[in-house]
């Protein structure tokens, strides 16, 4: 016999006997250690951000926000898409440029019915939304923009 063969032979031999001796020697299991289950919350808070459709001036754009009810939600919350705030340059005057107060572009009104919202052109903003209490779990918006 060669030496690779010797070597082959003698390592499998060495495996199974690691292996047998594992087998017969395994820990016992103890019944109270053992980790329990987390316990499932539904989502408490979540947002998004649609960003802004097209430039075209012949675009065409649909929102469609939808949260599915959800069992173990409060029963307060509220959902909002708004236009996302663009942050102007200092004035030459020195003074910054004051916030505007920002209308809501959609406002879902119960969870598992649909709101949607239209916009046409290149004025749609990019939009950020934030949803709280029985609108977060499952919330979701779609933007779709045809030219």
């Amino acid at each position: 016999m060669n030496r690779t063969t010797l070597s082959l032979i003698a390592g499998a031999t060495a495996l199974a006997a690691v292996t047998g001796f594992a087998s017969l020697n395994a820990p016992a299991a103890s019944g109270d250690n053992t980790a329990k289950a987390a316990t499932q919350q539904p989502v408490e808070r979540t947002s998004l951000l649609c960003p802004q459709p097209s430039t075209s001036e012949i675009a065409k754009t649909s929102y469609t926000s939808y949260t599915p009810v959800t069992q173990g939600t409060a029963d307060s919350g509220k959902a909002e898409l708004q236009a996302a705030a663009v942050e102007s340059a200092d004035s030459t005057s020195g003074k910054k440029a004051g916030k505007k107060t920002v209308k809501a572009a959609l406002k879902p009104a119960e969870p598992g019915k649909p709101a949607t919202g239209d916009g046409s052109g290149a004025e749609p903003p990019a939009l950020v939304g934030t949803a709280e209490g029985k609108f977060a779990p499952g919330w979701t918006v779609q933007e779709t923009t045809a030219v």
